[in-house]
């Protein structure tokens, strides 16, 4: 009971398939004490949760391999993951955490977008159901894998990484413990200006912004309302928002000057600078 109790009211992640386990050996230990000449439904949990916690770990480990195979030189080793994949092909009943893994490893061993749909098909379905550690993970790999290709010159993944990002601020993935990092926060701003999506830009700022860490939350509205300001050439706007910054990190001060100097620039106002 206390297993079965436990599988319903845990999100899957590491913890989960490791404690299932354990609590599955300790369960058959403690049958075995009994010297009961029985086969105890115990013997058939334990060999599954084993296996469930070694594919699962497995297939973590080898998708994060599989993201550096093309900026190392050493040759990468992928043991038993053939087998892991032909056991998943043929199994009945695969756990949703453990088949999205294994459509994140195939999407970057096989290079093949159709396994990279079928793992955004199976996130977005099994998100809530996702403890916040794999669901970070799992965020951030989806993430480099739109990189890698807008890197090789595939422009439609554009939207596809911004909607990573969108659902994974929705979803808390991409939250650093209580906070939204300024770093993704900049990043959405810039990929939604990169696209022209204005009003889903302004709608983020103004529902997530209170999301930032507060030492940082004023200098990163304004900084960033500004850039929308700038990209709508409301140059007065632009201004206002700069001169609202109390400037809490090196990195706004250069950002917010070099803002300055393209408005001023596009205004040919030259005596300000």
């Amino acid at each position: 009971k206390i297993l079965r109790k436990y599988e319903l009211s845990s999100d899957k992640g590491t913890d989960f398939f490791y404690n299932r386990f354990r609590l599955a050996h300790i369960r058959l230990e403690y049958f075995n004490s009994l010297r009961k000449r029985a086969l105890d439904p115990s013997f058939q949990d334990f060999s599954e949760f084993l296996d469930d916690f070694f594919m699962y770990e497995k297939l973590r480990h080898a998708s994060s391999m599989a993201t550096l195979k093309d900026t190392v030189s050493a040759e990468l080793s992928f043991d038993y993951i053939d087998d892991i994949n032909r056991h998943l092909r043929e199994s009945q009943s695969v756990d949703p955490l453990i088949h999205i893994y294994q459509k994140l490893y195939l999407s970057y061993q096989d290079d093949d977008p159709a396994h990279f749909e079928e793992f955004l098909e199976l996130l977005s379905n099994n998100v809530d159901k996702t403890a916040i550690p794999a669901r970070r993970e799992l965020y951030l790999f989806a993430i480099n894998y739109c990189g890698r290709r807008i890197m090789a010159g595939q422009s439609s993944y554009y939207d596809k990484v911004l909607d990573l990002y969108m659902e994974g601020v929705d979803n808390r993935a991409l939250f650093e413990g209580k906070y939204l990092s300024p770093t993704t926060y900049t990043n959405i701003v810039k990929l939604a200006l990169g696209l022209r999506k204005i009003e889903i830009l302004e709608d983020f700022i103004e529902t997530h912004s209170g999301s930032l860490p507060p030492e940082e939350r004023a200098d990163a509205e304004y900084l960033n309302r500004a850039e929308v300001l700038y990209f709508k050439r409301d140059y007065g706007g632009v201004i206002e928002n700069l001169r609202e910054m109390a400037h809490s990190d090196f990195h706004y001060t250069l950002s917010s000057r070099v803002l300055y100097l393209k408005t001023y620039y596009a205004q040919d106002d030259i005596e300000p600078l």
